[in-house]
């Protein structure tokens, strides 16, 4: 059972400017003092929401924790508070990146079983390679969000319809609703950030998100510049 009373908590952002600035990197505050670092969004694909934060494990935890928005307070370009105490942070999921390997497409089990080994001529005799020769291809899997959550840090890549763009930097979030109403896009090693509004992704995934808009789109953008 989490520890935080649902009726002490307040509305996500109450009193905040809209929208809400989740800067990934960001020092999170619990009521009793610095408790973390913010590491990752979850975010729903479909509705665009974010719906959990991710607080980097540090001195007073050994895990990364999976902590509701609803918890937030307030946020600045460099500060996240959250309504609890630092103890609660152990009452919620850990968060940990699984990852694991799969036959690749096409292979055909039929022909082939995955104990088949390689075999090869050296100056003693035939050698047995341990490994299996069954092509695989890798997969990750996020432990601690919910199943088809899509989960997004500091440099997840953004791209448009043709190459690269940059990197996510900021989410910027609406209080009242959770949705995210802007990405903010750093441009490589530049010191220039763009302001992408969400009508402008086309989908999000772990390892990227894309942009249904050229490069020249998003560079015509209007620029955001991060408060000290």
């Amino acid at each position: 059972m989490n520890s935080i009373d649902v009726d002490e908590v307040p509305l996500m952002g109450e009193g905040c400017e809209l929208p809400l600035s989740f800067d990934i990197g960001a020092r999170a505050y619990c009521q009793d003092g610095q408790c973390g670092k913010l590491v990752r969004l979850v975010v729903n694909p479909v509705t665009e929401d974010v719906t959990d934060l991710i607080i980097e494990k540090g001195f007073l935890q050994k895990h990364d924790r999976v902590i509701p928005i609803s918890a937030v307070k307030s946020t600045t370009d460099a500060e996240i508070h959250l309504a609890m105490e630092s103890h609660s942070l152990s009452d919620f999921p850990e968060f940990r990146e699984v990852e694991f390997r799969v036959p690749s497409s096409g292979w055909d089990s039929s022909r082939h079983k995955a104990e088949h080994v390689r075999y090869w001529m050296t100056p003693y005799g035939v050698g047995v390679s341990a490994l299996s020769v069954v092509p695989t291809a890798r997969r990750r899997f996020n432990e601690g969000v919910a199943y088809g959550s899509k989960v997004i840090g500091r440099g997840t890549k953004v791209h448009s319809l043709r190459g690269g763009v940059g990197k996510v930097d900021h989410v910027l979030v609406d209080c009242a609703e959770g949705h995210i109403t802007h990405l903010v896009v750093k441009r490589n090693l530049l010191a220039e950030y763009h302001t992408v509004p969400v009508e402008m992704i086309q989908s999000v995934e772990d390892d990227g998100v894309t942009l249904s808009v050229s490069r020249d789109q998003v560079l015509a953008l209007p620029r955001y510049y991060p408060r000290d």
